[in-house]
């Protein structure tokens, strides 16, 4: 799901997009923290450490699996941006566009 998200991300918004429990998503984070793919900068935002790693885990994706990914990742934001979505109106589209659904903004 981070590699969805890109270089870098929050760990709320992986958290609003991951679908799992906080306790294995901080389970998951330390672990590649510790193998060197991930590092913490502070409060909550996370970095690959190399954009190509970042990169390889994507490609490693099917394409349904990245749009599934998308899909869930725009759904996600969308219910953690609610109460501001219009400053995250890119954001929202390029991951609804990549999961398969249309934004349509009136």
């Amino acid at each position: 799901t981070a590699s969805a998200l890109g270089d870098a991300f929050s760990f709320d918004t992986l958290a609003a997009a991951a679908g799992t429990s906080l306790g294995t998503l901080l389970d998951a984070l330390d672990e590649a923290s510790a193998g060197g793919f991930l590092r913490e900068e502070g409060s909550g935002e996370y970095h690959f450490s190399h954009s190509l790693v970042r990169e390889t885990v994507y490609a490693g994706l099917s394409g349904p699996r990245r749009a599934l990914l998308h899909a869930r990742i725009g759904e996600g934001l969308e219910t953690l941006y609610r109460a501001n979505s219009a400053a995250h109106t890119g954001e929202l589209a390029h991951h609804f566009l990549l999961g398969g659904r249309q934004l349509f903004i009136l």
